[in-house]
């Protein structure tokens, strides 16, 4: 099986009519876990998508273009990893919430626990079959707008967004086995990137914000293509009702609305990272994670500075959200960043307009 692979009928919304390419799955030995929810012993395996005569993997293959999205770094010379922490979000609905007289939407109760914290032993379940499945989960917590929040390790990019979907899966099926009803879809999260270079940080520096020069021109990357970057999130199917929260086009170290953020790590001042915010917790992490990695290596190798307005110490007026249709649009307009090195490949690009616009328009 792990040579030979296994079949497939079809690939999502990519295979069109008239696309007779047979695809398989091949299974990666190294990206697996043992599903705790199993009585029997039972391997759950990643794998990536090739064709199944050439062998080379698919054009829309999400693993093989975060695979590439490193590779371009290595390249590039710029870093030896991409380093990833990212938090999986879920509410529980608020008719839960009613039965146990608990007001979610109270900001004192951010940090209590009994009955303002309901989801605690839920998590504390999770975070436990996710220990026994190997997943690195740093804590949980209640967060401010959502009612449950998992902080996974920093861990290279392809593994980060391996773990981040074994945890989706995991928050699922417990839920599913115990009757619980939550919702994962138009909620927002983020995620944490940081550079490594021969065993080192290499974001942290005397620029703006504790940022070296590489971090600078990387924030500036993000700031220039986060709407391509948010296209590209809302590709999921379930990714809809995204503006539950506005961010401000802006980087900063103190503002929490900023799309933008620099969070140090440590107290050390090298270990800083910068944190993009307006993510779906349901978008596809390797698609999703690795334009937003495109945008800051475009950044750094254009040298594109944030501007005066993008770094404001001080929160800015709100920024109106973008309607929904124009995601095709700004996709359109700005993937010159995504097609470097053959990371994402033309084709690509045009099958995910093509299916946000579908999207746009089944919604309308």
């Amino acid at each position: 099986m792990f040579e030979t692979g296994l079949g497939i009928e079809s690939c999502l919304n990519y295979q069109k009519e008239g696309d007779r390419t047979p695809w398989i799955l091949l299974p990666i030995a190294e990206s697996k876990y043992l599903d705790p929810l199993h009585s029997d012993p039972t391997l759950v395996l990643m794998a990536s998508i090739q064709d199944a005569w050439s062998g080379e993997d698919a054009w829309f293959d999400p693993r093989a273009i975060a695979s590439r999205t490193a590779e371009a770094f290595r390249g590039a010379g710029l870093a030896d990893e991409i380093m990833v922490a990212t938090t999986a979000a879920f509410d529980l609905r608020q008719s839960q919430y009613e039965s146990t007289g608990t007001n979610r939407q109270d900001p004192q109760t951010s940090f209590a626990g009994g009955l303002h914290d309901p989801d605690f032993l839920l998590r504390s379940e999770i975070l436990n079959l996710a220990t026994e499945a190997g997943l690195g989960v740093e804590r949980h917590y209640r967060g401010d707008i959502v009612s449950s929040v998992f902080l996974l390790n920093t861990k290279p990019l392809v593994q980060a967004c391996d773990e981040h979907m074994a945890l989706r899966g995991l928050i699922e099926s417990t839920c599913l086995l115990r009757s619980v009803d939550i919702r994962q879809a138009g909620l927002l999260t983020k995620c944490a990137l940081n550079f490594v270079k021969a065993n080192e940080p290499i974001l942290g520096g005397a620029r703006g914000f504790g940022l070296s020069d590489l971090g600078w021109y990387a924030a500036g990357g993000l700031l220039k293509h986060s709407k391509a970057i948010s296209a590209i999130a809302a590709t999921s199917k379930l990714s809809s009702d995204l503006q539950r929260r506005s961010f401000k086009p802006l980087l900063s170290d103190r503002i929490n609305d900023s799309l933008v953020g620099v969070e140090p790590l440590s107290n050390d001042p090298r270990y800083r990272s910068l944190t993009y915010r307006e993510l779906p917790a349901t978008c596809c992490p390797y698609l999703t994670l690795s334009a937003i990695a495109m945008a800051m290596l475009d950044g750094i190798l254009h040298k594109i500075a944030p501007t005066t307005e993008q770094t404001q110490s001080q929160a800015s007026p709100e920024v109106s959200a973008d309607p929904k249709n124009s995601h095709a649009r700004y996709l359109s307009e700005d993937n010159s960043f995504l097609l470097h090195a053959d990371v994402f490949s033309e084709r690509m690009i045009t099958a995910l307009c093509d299916h946000l616009d579908l999207t746009n328009q089944s919604s309308n």
